[in-house]
């Protein structure tokens, strides 16, 4: 059973999938091993200590890797050097793999997706003009690069489609009409084998390339109820679903264009949002973002007037940050439970305030495992 609400404007565009591009974070000896196999991946283990993340982290870095998709444009940042690299292209969907590749380096770096080049520049882009670009608000989604609280783990990073046309003219002006063929590494294998992310998290990994497919939410027993074990699995399953524009969140959501994950709220501030989408204008405005949804989760904890108040602050930051409309943005809770005076506050609010609307969703796993979600919105 889908989520039942009115239609709004966001239903009206056609389907497409959600363009998408990434900056992808490397070291140097990393990155010339990448480049040379067009293959990357991030860590399994802790970089300090060679012991494997926590599956709350695990789970963090699939919800980095999951919505890759053949066809999304791809940069990469090189961590020594400070400088950015492009163009690229994905050549495949999220692989698991946990060969010989990268042996050289250490680690296995078993998250992987597999590149081409689009057109190979000589000159990077150095970190500098990167920093100007974010201080004028050119890109927003890179914000922290250099000391992303995040942790070293997350070394996908999504970005607009709007902020990958502005690093390609970044690119376009280091190196003028200099640019270089792009290479080819042939036709990229594409794997037949297929293994599920819950089992990944649970220390599976196959020594061949392996599609990674989300179809099963790690659960467990709270409150009388089954609940999904970690909010990073929630993002993950998420983003899985949004990247191919499922039914089940085009109902949740409407006709959304794009979507980020873990997006910072500025550059002073370690908080972020679970999840940004955003909606584009259908006729006059094709290319214009018109409204933004802040998402936030929770996963196995019911929703407290402290968590509501988080969001509303959120949505405040993010307006004043962009120049909105308060009009212009609003909020959504998904959540396993609210607490009766979260839905009483929402119902007074909504008779006050129209700017900034929030909804409130629950989340129930059915006894086949599957997620459904209500709308509680008053």
């Amino acid at each position: 059973m889908g989520v039942k609400r009115e239609k709004t404007f966001h239903d009206a565009a056609p389907l497409r999938r959600s363009p998408r591009a990434y900056v992808c974070l490397a070291n140097s000896e990393f990155l010339r091993t990448a480049l040379a196999l067009g293959v990357y991946g991030n860590r399994w283990t802790k970089q300090e200590n060679g012991q494997p993340y926590h599956p709350r982290t695990r789970w963090s870095i699939i919800r980095d890797l999951i919505p890759v998709r053949e066809g999304d444009r791809v940069f990469f940042y090189e961590l020594g050097e400070k400088v950015l690299h492009g163009i690229f292209e994905a050549d495949s969907g999220p692989i698991v793999c946990n060969d010989s590749t990268f042996a050289s380096q250490g680690e296995k770096y078993p998250f992987r997706f597999k590149f081409r080049p689009l057109v190979t520049f000589e000159h990077p882009v150095p970190v500098f003009e990167l920093l100007h670009l974010i201080d004028t608000h050119q890109i927003w989604s890179l914000v922290g690069l250099e000391n992303d609280p995040t942790g070293p783990y997350r070394s996908i990073i999504n970005i607009t489609y709007e902020e990958s046309a502005v690093l390609e003219r970044a690119l376009a002006q280091y190196n003028p009409g200099r640019h270089l063929p792009a290479s080819s590494f042939g036709i990229a294998h594409v794997p037949q084998a297929r293994i599920e992310a819950v089992n990944v998290v649970d220390g599976m990994l196959p020594s061949s390339d392996h599609i990674l497919i989300f179809q099963k939410l790690p659960t467990k027993k709270a409150h009388n109820s089954v609940v999904v074990s970690y909010e990073y699995a929630l993002q993950a399953w998420l983003a899985n679903q949004l990247a191919d524009r499922q039914k089940k969140v085009r109902e949740l959501f409407g006709d959304y264009s794009e979507f980020l994950t873990e997006v910072p709220l500025s550059p002073a501030e370690a908080r972020r949002i679970d999840l940004l989408i955003m909606y584009r204008g259908v006729q006059q405005e094709p290319s214009t973002v018109i409204f933004y949804l802040l998402v936030e989760l929770k996963a196995s904890d019911a929703v407290e007037l402290e968590n509501l108040n988080q969001l509303l602050g959120y949505l405040r930051i993010f307006t004043l940050k962009k120049g909105l409309n308060p009009q212009q943005v609003g909020g959504m809770l998904i959540a396993p439970d609210y607490k009766h005076d979260v839905l009483q506050y929402a119902r007074n609010r909504k008779q006050v305030e129209v700017e900034r609307p929030i909804r409130l969703v629950k989340y129930e796993i059915d006894n086949s495992g599957d997620i459904q979600f209500r709308d509680l919105t008053p």
